[in-house]
């Protein structure tokens, strides 16, 4: 597995047109601002936001498509799909909900799959782990240690600690959810940035958990990844409800002016 840049929003390259109008796309149908069967905008009306070829428009709805955002009707147009048809655990589409609205329902749903999933794994990681596993967990854990807190070699660090270990679980199937849970867990290091308490508490729950797998302690290092899981639930709340209180405050000083 190769984890994608964190800092860009989305797996598509934010300087090809395409992808600009698919996450221009995909945030107004996401958001509710194009509801569930409305027609999707046509190159023409994005032109005054965003400069729009046919063939990019094209690619972008191709890309939508097979993400589950659009659909083709005979006869009546590209609409936007229903919720329930979404393929909500890729990658991009897990971007776009951040962007278009962090909401809290949204982010329990990713943290109890994150909940469902990690400490399974870790279980099989304590269980099977190799010792050239453990070099790669240990040496996530140096990154995260050794550079300061949400600095690109530290979060880097992070999201490789967790990719670790799912690859030392050595569950194919269960390694398909990695891309899934290391994008939750990179958005909420991005909600996160700048709570530096939260970060230094939680390095030693991560040598914890290597150390339960180190031991092979399936159920320890279950118990501990568990842990970890719900104590970043609680701090990427916390940080969601900051920046919604800042940008009410914000909406309210312009509603006077």
């Amino acid at each position: 597995m190769r984890v994608r840049d964190f800092s860009r929003p989305t797996t598509l390259n934010p300087d090809r047109l395409f992808g600009q109008v698919a996450q221009k796309l995909a945030v107004a149908i996401i958001s509710g601002d194009i509801g569930a069967g409305a027609l999707l905008p046509n190159e023409d009306d994005l032109r005054a936001d965003i400069s729009v070829s046919r063939t990019a428009y094209r690619e972008a709805v191709k890309i939508l498509t097979a993400k589950g955002l659009v659909e083709a009707r005979p006869k009546s147009g590209t609409r936007a799909a229903p919720r329930e048809r979404w393929n909500l655990l890729d990658t991009d589409v897990l971007a776009w909900h951040f962007e278009a609205d962090p909401n809290e329902k949204f982010i329990r749903d990713l943290f109890e799959l994150r909940r469902f999933v990690e400490p399974s794994v870790a279980r099989l990681a304590a269980q099977r782990r190799t010792a050239a596993d453990i070099a790669r967990i240990e040496a996530a854990l140096r990154a995260m240690t050794d550079n300061p807190p949400y600095s690109d070699p530290c979060v880097r660090g992070d999201l490789a600690f967790h990719e670790a270990i799912f690859a030392a679980s050595q569950n194919a199937p269960l390694q398909c959810l990695a891309s899934a849970v290391i994008a939750t867990l990179q958005w909420s290091l991005v909600l996160k940035k700048g709570d530096d308490e939260a970060f230094a508490d939680s390095l030693p729950d991560h040598e914890n958990i290597l150390l339960a797998i180190i031991d092979r302690d399936g159920d320890l290092a279950a118990v501990r990844m568990t842990g970890l899981v719900i104590d970043s639930l609680n701090t990427t709340l916390a940080s969601v409800n900051v920046v919604q209180g800042e940008s009410d405050k914000i909406a309210r000083i312009n509603h006077t002016k």
